[in-house]
């Protein structure tokens, strides 16, 4: 039996309109083999190496991911808090050498209050623990992936 991984990174707007990006690991020749059907569904397609390295990708874009809701989450409550208007936060961030379409697209849904569930936060938390514990496995530090828990009150 042949078998490629093919993690995918994208949701439902990029899954309908073949717009995924496809991380894959296994064999090459079958992935050379299978390149156009993946073309299909996908904005890009990569070849991470062997078996088991399509994943280990897929858990390091979870990680960049998982950090930069965070990020944005805590810069847009102190912005917020400081006086400034989160469009014009936006605005910075969306043309600054650290933008991302993260931001774009979660900061904009912040901002018209729009809660629609894309991802559920329990698939994030399983996401999470997934990639402590591979980066445990590789002796590897990952605090953004910890989920934080407030163990006392501020003052």
């Amino acid at each position: 039996m042949r078998f490629l991984e093919a993690p995918v990174f994208g949701s439902k707007n990029e899954a309908a309109n073949a717009g995924l990006w496809i991380v894959v690991g296994g064999d090459k020749d079958l992935y050379d083999e299978l390149l156009p059907v993946l073309q299909a569904v996908s904005e890009t397609t990569h070849y991470m190496g062997g078996t088991g390295k399509g994943t280990s990708m897929k858990l390091v874009g979870n990680l960049v991911v998982a950090a930069q809701i965070e990020a944005l989450g805590e810069a847009m409550v102190l912005a917020t808090k400081a006086g400034l208007d989160p469009v014009d936060v936006l605005g910075v961030l969306h043309v600054t050498d650290f933008k991302c379409p993260i931001f774009d697209g979660v900061g904009n849904a912040l901002i018209n209050r729009d809660f629609e569930k894309h991802f559920a936060l329990k698939l994030m938390l399983k996401d999470a623990n997934l990639i402590s514990r591979f980066a445990q496995d590789l002796n590897v530090p990952t605090p953004a992936a910890r989920p934080s828990v407030r163990t006392s009150r501020p003052p």
